[in-house]
């Protein structure tokens, strides 16, 4: 059943709601106990966003489009699992109209009722904007059932099987390239995603645009005062991320930079595991866990350069965030982080190993100029090319195009 935020409810009594495209309001003539519905035709179209329960780069992600997607033409709608951070994000919205999904991480029974509910959602929807893998399959396939494979647009944010191995990275490739069959766009957050995805015959060529992520560039708009030595990493304590690579490397950075700090911003399931190596370490007064933070453009401001020590990524938010912030990058090189960092210019491209990750951090320790010109740079290109607003304007011209060819 659909839900509405507070705001809307009371709208809804009110007579005057939007859904679906139509603008409904009903009035009342004095003396009559009905009141007389009357229909108004707009020319706004409905986006239905669908996905899991999405948190850290990939919540942000969808906040900023819903938030930036011009919504005299076109109404979103959003299905997610009830209460998760999208849903309770949609509690402060009086515009957007909820969809709860059950939609477990892994495979589940559950998942062919959702696929029932997302027919019914994507028949009545003239854009489908699917976000992840899980979200990405059921909508692509409710969207092959009811015949608006033409309607469908999948963002995948780093494909499903960079995380396994073996069959099981065989298992997700097959059905990548299945589902691929169903949709019209998929969205790539960068070069490399994209080339990825082409290389392993998931989908034509020609079904694919890049639109790299974007960020609330005035929000981490601080004068820096960077503290000697601090570096920050903001990250999910996941094993994509790899803080143990990172932590390893302050254990080898201390031979040389003794009061070199590192912050480490964020939650996840591997955050007990990382806290144990620190101890084990003798890092517990090198290393602090600062969980789920509000203020990170402040914290950002304090820290001398941001380190990513990640598997894969498609385009790191967390990046993007450091780069408008003015702090010089230390990431590893992978995915698409090449396409952000610019080698020497805004930051340092490292092997996914502690050794490289401490060199490059006793580079940038050792030379605070080199830091603050890093810095500097990366702001002024993330200003320059890494906005949300120019993110949101992309995305919507594919939402433009999508509708213009089944009209």
């Amino acid at each position: 059943m659909a839900q509405w935020g507070p705001a809307c409810k009371s709208l809804r009594k009110s007579g005057r709601y939007q859904r679906f495209g139509q603008s409904e309001q009903c009035s009342a003539a004095p003396g009559r106990l009905k009141p007389k519905l009357i229909l108004r035709s707009v020319e706004r179209r409905t986006v239905l966003f669908v996905s899991s329960a999405p948190s850290g780069g990939l919540l942000r992600h969808q906040k900023d489009l819903i938030s930036l997607v011009d919504s005299d033409r076109y109404a979103i709608e959003v299905a997610c699992p009830l209460g998760c951070d999208l849903w309770k994000w949609l509690d402060t919205r009086t515009d957007v109209y909820r969809h709860p999904i059950v939609m477990p991480r892994e495979p589940a029974p559950v998942d062919a009722a959702t696929l029932v509910q997302l027919t019914r959602l994507v028949s009545r929807a003239h854009v489908v904007h699917a976000h992840a893998a899980k979200a990405g399959l059921l909508s692509r396939l409710a969207a092959r059932l009811v015949g608006r494979s033409s309607s469908c647009i999948f963002t995948p944010h780093g494909w499903s099987f960079w995380a396994f191995d073996g069959v099981r990275r065989n298992a997700y490739l097959s059905i990548e390239r299945h589902a691929a069959r169903w949709c019209r766009t998929i969205i790539a957050v960068s070069r490399f995603e994209r080339d990825v995805g082409r290389a392993a015959g998931i989908g034509p060529p020609e079904r694919y645009r890049v639109i790299a992520n974007g960020i609330d560039i005035e929000r981490f708009a601080l004068a820096p005062e960077p503290v000697p030595g601090r570096v920050i990493m903001v990250a999910r304590f996941v094993s994509q991320k790899d803080h143990v690579a990172a932590v390893r490397a302050m254990a080898l950075l201390r031979r040389t930079q003794p009061g070199a700090t590192l912050q480490l911003v964020g939650e996840g399931p591997l955050r007990g595991d990382v806290e144990q190596l620190v101890d084990s370490l003798g890092l517990h007064d090198r290393v602090s866990f600062l969980g789920e933070r509000e203020d990170v453009p402040e914290l950002l401001a304090q820290a001398s350069c941001c380190l990513l020590s990640t598997h894969y990524e498609g385009c790191s938010l967390a990046v993007l965030e450091a780069m408008a912030a003015g702090l010089p990058v230390v990431a590893t090189r992978v995915g698409g982080m090449a396409e952000i960092v610019s080698e020497g210019a805004t930051g340092l491209l490292v092997d996914p190993a502690p050794a490289a990750i401490a060199h490059a951090l006793d580079a940038l320790i050792a030379d605070p100029k080199l830091a603050r010109r890093m810095g500097g740079t990366g702001r002024g290109e993330a200003r320059r090319r890494l906005s949300r607003e120019r993110m949101a304007a992309e995305v919507q011209q594919v939402y433009d195009e999508t509708c213009a060819s089944s009209a």
